[in-house]
This record gives structure tokens, C-alpha cells and sequence, in this order.
């Protein structure tokens, strides 16, 4: 019996994160620390969790400690991660979107989202990534490339007239 409640890296990396086509449910698959089998956990509402392992076809009565057995704690945790990563990964995309807006490229943008800036102590403003991630000159605009484009235009020669 196990009694310790701590959660390691390796114990997330046991579960396997799956998603069912057919009904949309999300419930993981966890490998045993201690043998070769590999269980499955689900969280029905209003029900509560059920695990494939020994102690969850019991209805967790040995789970003294818990109210569930390890393999529930540890899909839990890797479910609240994968919340925690998703969450991060949209507030790049949205600051990053925001920086384009200011001016920069996809790639500067994504890059400055990415970064972690102090300024004065403070973490930088969306204006002070684009000011630092930014060109170095000016890029020119719409109007001028097409101003450019028609000065270096091609124009047909003739020796002739």
C-alpha cells in the first residue's frame, strides 16, 4: 500500500491522454508502475472516477488515504497540466496576434511572445516587445513598394527612335 500523496514527473509521464471519436470523452490510460498492465481511468459526472486497476473493480475501499486509487491521482494531475499548457499556449498565440498588429512579422511576433522582457522592473508592454523585436529601419509602406515597383519598372527600349 501506498501512502504517499507526492506526484512526480514520472508518475505523469505513466498516463497517456486519450480522447474517445465516437463520444468526445476524455480519459487516460495509465501505466502500472509495477508490472506490464496498463489501466484505464474515466471521470463520469456526477458519478465520480473509475479505474481498470484492483483497487478501483473494488470500488476504492482499500484506498484509505484517498477517496481514489493512485492511477485517478495521477491522470488528474497530468489533466490539470495539459489545462495549464493549453491555457499558456493560447495567451501566446493572442499576444502574438497583438504584436503582428503593431507591426511585426509572424516570426518576430511569436518570438517576442515567446521571451521574457524586465523592463524597469516590470515586465515589457506589448509596445516595448514590438519597439525591441522589431526592425531596426522602418519598413516601407504599402504605398511606397508600389511606388518603388513603378520606378524600377521595366520599360521597353528602343535605339531606334
Amino acid at each position: 500500500m501506498t501512502t504517499t500523496n507526492t506526484i512526480s514527473q514520472a508518475h505523469i509521464d505513466l498516463c497517456t491522454r486519450l480522447i474517445n471519436p465516437d463520444t468526445g470523452e476524455v480519459y487516460y490510460r495509465v501505466a502500472s508502475e509495477s508490472t506490464d498492465a496498463v489501466y484505464e481511468v474515466h471521470h463520469i459526472a456526477g458519478r465520480g472516477f473509475t479505474c481498470t486497476c484492483p483497487a478501483g473493480q473494488e470500488g476504492f475501499a482499500h484506498c484509505f488515504a484517498n477517496p481514489t486509487c493512485k492511477h485517478c491521482r495521477w491522470s488528474v494531475e497530468h489533466a490539470r497540466l495539459y489545462k495549464a499548457e493549453q491555457a499558456a499556449l493560447a495567451e501566446r498565440n493572442a499576444r502574438a496576434a497583438r504584436l503582428m498588429s503593431l507591426g511585426l512579422t509572424e516570426r518576430e511576433a511569436y518570438q517576442a511572445a515567446s521571451a521574457t522582457a524586465i523592463i524597469n522592473g516590470q515586465p515589457a508592454t506589448d509596445e516595448e516587445l514590438a519597439r525591441i523585436y522589431g526592425p531596426r529601419q522602418a519598413r516601407p509602406t504599402d504605398a511606397e513598394v508600389e511606388a518603388m515597383a513603378e520606378a524600377y519598372e521595366a520599360r521597353p527600349f528602343n535605339l531606334l527612335k
